[in-house]
């Protein structure tokens, strides 16, 4: 399964505003807080418009740590705890990574 094509925008007042398409399709309608937090409104349409260019960038990081790490696995497993640490830090970023495509795409 693939989601709408992006990249994705929004318009229209906090109380309305709408996730369109470069092509002029409708994405959602987004909830809003009533007038309660316009700017919160407004800060959630924008994540929501940047979510394809947001999956994009992840799967290329995701692409580039894979490389990465395939070149420098071994020698890491043999490095001191410096190295060792550092090897930690990428592998759970890693796990972030991978975990927030596969719930962008719904895995």
């Amino acid at each position: 399964m693939t989601h709408t094509k992006g990249p994705w925008h929004f318009d229209g007042p906090p109380d309305n505003h709408i996730i369109w398409t470069a092509d002029g399709e409708r994405v959602a309608f987004m909830a809003h807080s009533a007038g309660l937090d316009e700017e919160r409104d407004t800060a959630t349409a924008r994540l929501i418009a940047a979510a394809p260019e947001l999956l994009t960038a992840l799967q290329e990081a995701n692409t580039a740590i894979n490389s990465a790490m395939a070149q420098v696995d071994a020698e890491w497993r043999n490095h001191d705890k410096a190295g060792d640490k550092h090897d930690k830090v990428v592998r759970e970023f890693r796990a972030k990574v991978r975990d927030a495509i596969a719930k962008a795409r719904g895995e």
